[in-house]
């Protein structure tokens, strides 16, 4: 697979699954890791298990069942500008409840597990700018630190063959803030 990252076409490299947990473990929280993958394979099925290894908490948003639930099972490109407003306000809501625990302890301790990222809103996806920001030091939601947070994403990887539609393509700019994997 090919991707758009810091401006030049790149191909994203291939790992097994011991390799994704390694990297988990490797990375900490110095560095956001995606990871792309067919539907099932366990992706967050391994950042449950390298939490529960390393004695960590992980917040999951499974922006592909919690956000299109909220919006009442509305396909994306059939939104109206006010449920598009209606799914931010929702996610941002989301967000604040969710985080509220670890803004004493800068997430220290923390996952914070954006699963199904490929299914979000881009209203949504802007909203995790600041949460992904590549500098630890720089992580924050609404003036809260997350700077000892591990930030990891997955999206769904299809080639269509299982009829799996996968309705937006992350913007290049939030991808850039990640060390993307397959």
């Amino acid at each position: 697979m090919e991707l758009l990252i810091a401006d030049k076409m790149r191909q994203v490299e291939t790992i097994t699954p011991t390799q994704y947990q390694k990297l988990l473990k490797d990375a900490g929280n110095r560095k956001n890791i995606f990871v792309y993958g067919k539907s099932g394979i366990g992706k967050s099925a391994i950042v449950e298990e390298y939490a529960e290894e390393n004695k960590l908490k992980v917040i999951t948003f499974s922006l592909a069942t919690e956000m299109p639930e909220a919006m009442g099972g509305i396909p994306h490109a059939n939104l109206t500008d006010k449920e598009k407003s209606e799914a931010v306000a929702y996610f941002t809501r989301l967000l604040d409840e969710r985080l509220a625990p670890i803004f004493e302890v800068a997430g220290k301790g923390y996952i914070l597990f954006f699963d199904e990222m490929n299914q979000a809103l881009p209203e949504v996806l802007n909203a995790c700018y600041s949460i992904c920001h590549p500098h630890p030091d720089k992580r924050n939601w609404v003036g809260h630190s997350l700077e000892y947070a591990q930030i990891i994403g997955a999206g769904n990887l299809s080639t269509g063959e299982d009829g799996t539609v996968y309705l937006n393509d992350i913007p290049t700019p939030l991808h850039n803030r990640f060390h993307i994997f397959e």
